[in-house]
């Protein structure tokens, strides 16, 4: 087998999808890279060397669907532009910190091009691309002993974080393993070794996102895992498989939630049955049992989304947009002090993404991005109908759950997310 500098990329590349795994750490603070950004300084050395040396410059633009070329030049354009109004015509100061979420979005955006154009000839990568992202699998054994992860600070004030220093990071990193695996559990037409296998990593991961309390990522993974409830039904429409399947599903939720550590269980539920107003948080909840929270919860005040922080945070910066539509450039934490009902933020971010796009490059921005979304979707459903690939699927869950879960945090840099929908458009799986 002839070895090439891209064939070697690749591999390194797939490495580097690996230790997304590890996300702990400030460069702002220790100007020490996380494991992926090492990797990808590697990876976009090489790419470059070989894009010039062996003349794949013509080859490279013409791999990417002109849509994402036309989309991503307005997106650049439109966070540009509204960083030099921010710039010369707010006064605005560009921070340290600006800059650097800029570069980790760029680095984000670069590895959606590699993706696509590592691609354009290759399903074999593809594949690995899309396995290499279900490296959180291996959290599953925190669950068998969750003391070790109280030891390794990895379950910090009673909800799991893994190798994060963020439960917002783990929490969408779990979201592909576990619609991959209820894919894979619902679409397996043999009761045998593999649904079996699939239906008990799945309701391991069920459980870690329970334990991260995190409302999003659980409201995206049960709206995703009906999404593919869905298209099962439409490809198969039998009565004796739905139900056997909607049990399934069932049952892997249930089973997922019950094998959540206790005191992550009491978290998950205060979580997710009260507004955050009526929330206890995990130090009050040390001393009270389950039914107390479920008794709590069904005495507390009527549940009214205004109490929500969220909402107050939303409503601030896009009145911010309407006054400025152009935008701001990468200024997601300008300075901002803004009230609710329980306490007061300062300089929050907008805890949305489709926001943080707003900020970032304005109503421009924003349709270019949703753009790439919507291409993304049709693609990947394109090739669904075209295609009997479970993959196909479990790409499609996993990144309509992503699209959800971005929904309540600032997700421009998410890479994950880039990579999904990297996979998505380029059909890598899909055959005439």
């Amino acid at each position: 087998m002839k070895i090439s500098l891209e064939k070697i990329n690749k591999v390194v590349l797939i490495i580097g999808f690996v230790l997304l795994l590890f996300r702990n750490g400030s460069f702002s603070s220790s100007f020490i890279p996380k494991p992926f950004e090492m990797v990808f300084v590697i990876v976009a050395l090489i790419a470059i060397i070989d894009v010039i040396y062996n003349k794949k410059i013509k080859e490279f633009f013409i791999a990417i669907p002109k849509k994402v070329w036309i989309a991503l030049l307005f997106l650049f354009a439109a966070i540009f532009i509204g960083w030099g109004v921010a710039t010369f015509f707010l006064h605005m100061s560009t921070t340290f910190n600006m800059v650097l979420e800029f570069g980790n979005f760029v680095i984000s955006v670069a590895t959606f091009l590699l993706v696509l154009f590592y691609s354009r000839n290759s399903a074999a990568f593809s594949k690995n691309v899309l396995y290499a992202l279900l490296a959180p699998t291996l959290y599953i054994v925190f669950l068998i002993v969750p003391g070790i992860a109280a030891h390794f600070h990895l379950a910090q004030n009673d909800t799991f974080n893994g190798f994060t220093d963020n439960v917002n990071i783990v929490s969408k990193a779990l979201l592909i393993p576990i619609l991959f695996f209820i894919t894979h559990a619902i679409f397996e037409s043999k009761y045998n070794w593999k649904k079996i296998v699939y239906s008990l990593l799945s309701i391991g991961l069920v459980a870690l996102v329970f334990w991260t309390a995190e409302r999003g990522a659980i409201l995206s993974m049960a709206i995703a895992t009906v999404a593919i409830w869905i298209l099962y039904i439409i490809k198969n429409p039998s009565w004796k498989k739905i139900s056997i399947n909607t049990i399934l599903i069932a049952a892997i939720v249930g089973i997922g939630f019950l094998s959540v550590p206790y005191t992550g269980k009491k978290i998950a539920l205060d979580r997710v049955l009260n507004t955050e107003t009526h929330q206890s948080g995990s130090v009050a909840l040390q001393n009270q049992s389950i039914p107390t929270i479920i008794q709590h919860a069904s005495k507390a005040q009527v549940v009214s989304i205004k109490t929500e922080s969220r909402v107050y945070i939303w409503a601030y910066y896009l009145r911010t947009i309407v006054k400025n539509p152009l935008g701001f450039g990468p200024n997601t934490h300008m300075a901002a002090r803004i009230q609710s009902s329980q306490s007061v933020f300062n300089g929050p971010g907008p805890h949305n993404t489709y926001i943080e796009m707003l900020l970032w490059g304005g109503i421009i921005g924003l349709i270019s991005f949703a753009c790439l979304l919507i291409f993304g979707f049709k693609r990947i459903l394109f090739t669904i109908q075209n295609l009997n690939n479970v993959n196909t699927y479990a790409v499609f869950g996993a990144l309509f759950s992503l699209t959800l879960s971005i929904f309540f945090n600032d997700s421009l840099i998410l890479t994950i997310f880039w990579i999904l929908l990297a996979l998505a458009i380029t059909q890598w799986n899909y055959q005439k």
